[in-house]
């Protein structure tokens, strides 16, 4: 067989796999879910109003992630240096948003608690040798054995599909932290 016909699409697998049962537990499973988000949001809303200004900018955030989905998810094939295009374009805006958006704020944040410049440098340092061994550490924790015992093509991509989604996943906890803090005020007690 030629690997165009072992090649499964996303959307012959999810035939495969849907059945009225499944359907009817997942909609169970999403109907709970938003039942017990809606009622987590007004109860944090009611607890203190600048909860409602950061769940909106959070929520604009996840949002925002999302529609960054809708290139491949309307593209039914694209090529190679498209693919890699939108991984260089993904990659830039993220070392960007690092430089210039947290980096250059951390050092800034550093020397007006009173360090130094070189203590406010080895402090966002460490924070980013931080970040970066976090992001190896669950790169080795999130490959499942069957990935990495194959060697087609379909298991590298795999493996590297559930790297990019886990260090975007690792990257929005922070982001939400620091949106969170942003609508909290600069008010420590507040915050």
């Amino acid at each position: 067989m030629d690997s165009d016909s072992q090649k499964l699409r996303w959307t012959d697998a999810l035939m495969r796999a849907f059945t009225v049962r499944r359907a009817v537990g997942l909609l169970i499973c999403s109907v709970g879910c938003l039942l017990l988000l809606g009622s987590l949001a007004e109860q944090i809303m009611n607890a203190n109003p600048k909860m409602h200004a950061a769940l909106l900018g959070g929520g604009t955030a996840a949002a925002a992630t999302a529609l960054g989905t809708l290139p491949v998810l309307l593209s039914q094939n694209f090529s190679k240096r498209t693919y890699d295009s939108f991984l260089g374009f993904g990659a830039g805006v993220m070392l960007g948003a690092t430089a210039f958006s947290l980096v250059i704020p951390a050092l800034a944040a550093a020397r007006s608690a009173g360090a130094g410049a070189w203590e406010a440098s080895l402090l966002a340092g460490a924070g980013i040798m931080f970040g970066a061994g976090a992001i190896l550490l669950l790169g080795r924790a999130i490959e499942p054995a069957h990935v990495l015992e194959r060697d087609d093509v379909r298991g590298n991509s795999l493996r590297r599909a559930w790297m990019f989604v886990a260090a975007v996943a690792l990257h929005n906890m922070p982001e939400g932290l620091a949106i969170g803090v942003a609508y909290a005020g600069i008010d420590l007690e507040k915050a």
